[in-house]
């Protein structure tokens, strides 16, 4: 971003009279640095120029999302800040850490106010009419549309007034990627990749790999067969120190075809070595890029819990979902559930045992309707499909009744401990998990890189190239990401 290029948003600051504005200019990046220090300094004032890119972004473009919120009349206080508690009912998901902006009036001669608040212990849950404020059914009575509660943090003395009514609080941009790119600057001298990055040209050895010889292949070509053979045999080689394999090319070129060859090469020669399937982590920077890598992987690699696709199946291609870990996990408790009895037991029994007597019905009224027809009986088989509507009723009517009991069933066994220690069961039983970038920070997975050294840990890791990003994009230029 160069001096002379300014954003909607800086004009609109301008004509309010503000004295001095963030400067935009473009920040030198060098190959290698002296200290960490060196290192944090630059990548997180780049990581702040795109923060501000994008709010400018956001703004200019109308791309914000508001939504009604009843704000309660209790603030606590806390190092300089006000944390309002807030509830909404609107369809517009949030997440912890989005940047919101809150408008309000302090007099009828002046325009709306608005001040900036950032989201904290973001809640979803099911609601009745009877416990929600006749103010919020008022935004939105649809039952399907779960209640939201959470958390703005504020600047202490930027308290709106007329606390405990409603508020529009608008969307502005989501920033948790944000903090977890600074997070991981900050966490970069643990890693044992620290001084590799700082001086590169000091570490060659970590950016080479062993030459290959020629081979013929069916599915790859020279130069394909030369990257996944060279890096496959530096993974699977049994005195492995942690190196940096860089795989470039224009869209086009095959790069997700040699990054599903290559782990297809590295599980088969892991085997032969040691009789399992090593554990791989697959991520991308964005839901499509890695839901076209794990559809790939899904084609090639058949067993049920091999792959697992970490996030949102909202966000997901409808064809990846059946692997998600909520699906997975879902499943699997399902499965157990079934198997395990609670108060709600002998009346599934029953209404199964209903369900299957007339489903017996149904498959003899169905055969004689054909054989009405056949005949030539026209009457007699309308008369018979009367019957069978009827009986259909009868059978949707079971049905309902026994998946809600099921339900109940389920939500007797299935505790919030229960689901998340099935959770992390599936997740240490993958072999291949695919996650965005985003998503690979989550609780679940940094408990699984914090296992016991008995477990089974990552054998390598691989992240798929960034696509063409604009220059105000500037988080792909982070070595440490």
């Amino acid at each position: 971003m160069f001096k002379d290029e300014t954003f909607p948003i800086l004009n609109a600051v301008q004509g309010k009279g503000y004295k001095s504005l963030p400067e935009l200019s473009l920040i030198p990046v060098g190959s290698a640095y002296s200290t960490l220090e060196d290192y944090c300094s630059t990548f997180t004032s780049l990581i702040l120029h795109e923060v501000w890119a994008t709010l400018c972004e956001n703004v200019g473009t109308g791309e914000s999302q508001s939504l009604t919120s009843l704000i309660h009349p209790d603030p606590t206080f806390c190092n300089g800040f006000t944390l309002l508690r807030c509830e909404a009912l609107s369809p517009t998901r949030i997440t912890n850490i989005d940047l919101f902006s809150i408008t309000f009036n302090t007099s009828r001669q002046k325009p709306p106010k608005k001040i900036f608040a950032v989201a904290e212990h973001v809640r979803y849950r099911s609601w009745e009419i009877g416990e929600i404020d006749p103010r919020l059914l008022k935004t939105c009575q649809d039952p399907n549309i779960p209640i939201t509660s959470f958390v703005l943090r504020i600047l202490m003395y930027h308290v709106p007034p007329n606390l405990g009514s409603i508020f529009t609080v608008t969307r502005i941009s989501r920033l948790n990627t944000v903090f977890k790119q600074i997070i991981q600057i900050a966490e970069l001298a643990r890693s044992p990749l620290c001084e590799v990055i700082l001086h590169p040209s000091d570490y060659e050895d970590a950016f080479k790999l062993d030459a290959v010889l020629d081979d013929n292949h069916a599915f790859l070509n020279p130069i394909q067969y030369k990257a996944v053979a060279s890096i496959t045999k530096e993974v699977s080689s049994a005195e492995r120190e942690p190196k940096v394999a860089l795989l470039q090319g224009p869209p086009g070129t095959g790069k997700t075809r040699v990054i599903v060859e290559m782990i297809k090469r590295v599980r088969c020669m892991h085997y032969e070595t040691t009789g399992c399937y090593p554990c791989i982590l697959v991520c991308a920077p964005s839901n499509n890029a890695i839901d076209e890598i794990a559809n790939r992987l899904m084609n090639e690699i058949d067993s049920k819990y091999d792959i697992v696709r970490i996030g949102v199946p909202a966000t997901m291609n409808p064809d990846v979902v059946r692997i998600s870990l909520d699906k997975l996990s879902g499943g699997k408790l399902r499965d157990d559930a079934a198997k395990t009895t609670s108060s709600e037991s002998r009346y599934l029994l029953t209404l199964k045992a209903e369900s299957n007597t007339l489903q017996r019905k149904k498959k003899k009224l169905v055969a004689a309707i054909l054989n009405a027809n056949k005949n030539g009986s026209s009457d007699e088989a309308q008369m018979i499909e009367k019957k069978l509507a009827k009986l259909q009723v009868d059978i949707d009517k079971v049905e309902r009744s026994y998946q809600d009991r099921f339900l109940t069933h389920l939500e007797l066994l299935n505790t919030q401990n229960n689901l998340r220690a099935m959770r992390q069961k599936v997740l240490s039983q993958a072999n291949i998990i695919c996650s965005t970038l985003n998503s690979c920070r989550s609780k679940e997975m940094e408990q699984l890189f914090l296992e016991p050294a008995s477990s089974k840990r990552f054998l390598c890791c691989i992240i798929d190239d960034r696509p063409s990003v604009p220059s105000q994009n500037l988080s792909c230029r982070s070595p440490s990401e």
